[in-house]
């Protein structure tokens, strides 16, 4: 039950900043910043990735949901971590607090990149609220939540869907240059 409201919540929102956000398909080479979605697991695997953004100049912000709190290396490649522990959530573990939301808002990345492969609500309501010019990322459920998005296969790991999904957006962006 609790979760049906929350989905609720989500859709609400996601109505809401739809309606206010200026919604268009960037061409990656515009791309000046860049919020990552991302489970705790996924940080290690994902890690070449980031350092190749930031060495192209993009400024890669990370949040991780990291329920378990496992601690996060320091030195990680981004401009900012954000992270979901399970003591920063309510709701029985479904919704950020505050302190997390106003925090996810100061970034305003020109893009959001959700690169978990299942729902995790807390995550699912920040990109909901958040008011990216372009939502990418893995489909998942029945939320309409991207602007573009990949299918996910299920031997595929994040770092392989990261990769297809970045190789895409670029193939894209050729193809309109060159028309």
């Amino acid at each position: 039950m609790l979760s049906y409201l929350i989905k609720r919540e989500i859709k609400k929102q996601l109505k809401r900043s739809t309606i206010k956000r200026k919604k268009r398909f960037l061409d990656y080479r515009d791309v000046d910043a860049i919020t990552f979605m991302v489970e705790q697991g996924q940080l290690e695997e994902l890690k070449p990735l980031m350092q190749s953004f930031l060495l192209e100049g993009i400024q890669a912000s990370i949040v991780v949901l990291n329920i378990a709190g496992i601690p996060i290396d320091p030195e990680y490649p981004a401009v900012s971590i954000i992270e979901i522990r399970a003591e920063n959530t309510v709701k029985q573990k479904m919704l950020p607090n505050k302190e997390i939301v106003k925090r996810f808002i100061s970034i305003r990345p020109s893009v959001v990149c959700d690169l978990t492969t299942q729902e995790f609500l807390p995550l699912l309501y920040l990109l909901s609220i958040s008011m990216a010019t372009m939502k990418i990322g893995i489909e998942k459920g029945e939320l309409p939540l991207f602007d573009f998005m990949l299918k996910p296969l299920d031997e595929n790991s994040s770092y392989e869907l990261a990769k297809n999904l970045f190789f895409y957006w670029k193939s894209i962006d050729i193809k309109n240059n060159n028309s």
